[in-house]
C-alpha cells in the first residue's frame, strides 16, 4: 500500500469511527514536514483518545510505523506523525475547522469527507 492509499484509508477509518469534520489536505507543495495532513474532530477527550487509538491500530495493521505522538494523555489535540502523513485529532471545542481553514485554502488540494466513499485523491 502506498502512502496515498494510507491517507485515504486513514481518513475513511476516522469517518467510520464517528470523527467529525474529517479533512485531508495535500500540503506537499507548501511544506517539507509532510505530504498530507488528515484533520478530524472528536466530541470529547475520551472520543479524541479513542480515535487516536483506532487510527494507530489501523495504521499499524497496514504496515505504517508511527514516528511520534503528542497530546494523547490530554485528549484535546492529538498529533500522530507517520512521516509523509500527519494526523491531527482535535477536541471539537478546540475548533479544528477554524484552526485549519487557512491551511485548507493554501494547501495544494483539500478534501472534506462527507461519506466513507466520497474521498478520492488526485
Amino acid at each position: 500500500m502506498n502512502y496515498r492509499e494510507d491517507v485515504l484509508g486513514a481518513a475513511k477509518q476516522l469517518f467510520m469511527k464517528k470523527a467529525e469534520d474529517v479533512r485531508v489536505l495535500n500540503v506537499s507543495q507548501i511544506t517539507i514536514i509532510a505530504d498530507y495532513f488528515i484533520i478530524a474532530s472528536g466530541r470529547s477527550d475520551v472520543h479524541v483518545r479513542s480515535l487516536s487509538d483506532d487510527i494507530q491500530k489501523y495504521m499499524f495493521d497496514h504496515g505504517k510505523q508511527r514516528l511520534r505522538i503528542e497530546g494523547h494523555r490530554e485528549g484535546r489535540w492529538v498529533v500522530l506523525d507517520y512521516g509523509e502523513i500527519l494526523i491531527h485529532v482535535f477536541h471539537k471545542k478546540n475548533g479544528s475547522s477554524t484552526t485549519w481553514s487557512a491551511c485548507g485554502r493554501t494547501a495544494t488540494t483539500a478534501y472534506r469527507l462527507r461519506t466513507p466513499i466520497s474521498l478520492r485523491l488526485t
